[in-house]
């Protein structure tokens, strides 16, 4: 709670640097209507002030065409031309997806002591296609870098972005992971598409971001959707997305 009575969220990011990454982009976002407003922060310690978000439900599976229309009506207002030198390039974010990929993969076999997840045989072609939609960007933006269904709130009649993890790029890479984790997994491609034609965004560069994080996503079995996402992966239609 605030001096003033007022109900908050206190944020403590795993760094102050991601602490001040976070900060800054939410400054920017401030009078976007759909970011969470940053009411203080404390940089010495790395500390986050939010606005409590009612009722704070995330966005649900399915509904592919509502979900399509949330994301757009947040991603047209998040991208937006970044301040020089402030945050990082959205292949160092894709590294560190890479390696909590690898270890998820390696989880369900070490541990889970499952059949080793398909997805991670197709990270070396994840990666590859990563890197040439970066390299061949139309634009760079200002990305929410962790744009999906959880970080999406109901706050009264409209859904807010939470949990922003910031970065610079092509708009493709949100779009890509939005669909790519929003289920069911059989409607990624569709809801790429239209995504991309709501965004005014090149449908074929954003099926093939769905593509390389649609083999992320298979790298775990925690999806109640699992079984439908590990057969996609390796259907004619992605792999031939991952080409390059």
């Amino acid at each position: 709670m605030t001096r003033d009575g007022a109900d908050a969220v206190l944020k403590l990011p795993p760094t102050r640097a991601a602490a001040a990454v976070e900060a800054a982009a939410l400054r920017l976002w401030q009078a976007s209507g759909v970011a969470v407003i940053l009411l203080a922060d404390d940089p010495d310690c790395g500390a986050l002030v939010l606005e409590l978000l009612t009722p704070g439900t995330p966005l649900g599976p399915g509904d592919c065409a509502g979900a399509v229309a949330v994301a757009a009506s947040a991603l047209r207002l998040l991208h937006r031309r970044p301040p020089p030198g402030i945050f990082p390039q959205l292949m160092q974010q894709y590294d560190a997806a890479e390696r909590r990929s690898w270890r998820d993969a390696s989880h369900e076999v070490e541990v889970l002591r499952r059949s080793a997840p398909p997805g991670a045989a197709l990270l070396p072609l994840a990666r590859i296609a990563a890197e040439q939609l970066s390299r061949s960007a139309p634009n760079t933006v200002l990305l929410h870098g962790d744009f999906i269904d959880k970080n999406l709130l109901r706050h009264h009649q409209r859904y807010i972005a939470i949990d922003p993890m910031p970065v610079t790029g092509d708009p493709g890479y949100d779009i890509g992971l939005f669909a790519a984790c929003h289920p069911p997994a059989h409607s990624a491609l569709a809801t790429a598409t239209d995504l991309a034609h709501a965004l005014r965004y090149p449908a074929d560069r954003a099926r093939r971001w769905t593509a390389a994080w649609l083999c992320h996503q298979a790298c775990e079995s925690w999806r109640a959707d699992s079984a439908q996402l590990f057969s996609l992966v390796t259907d004619s239609a992605v792999l031939s997305l991952l080409q390059p």
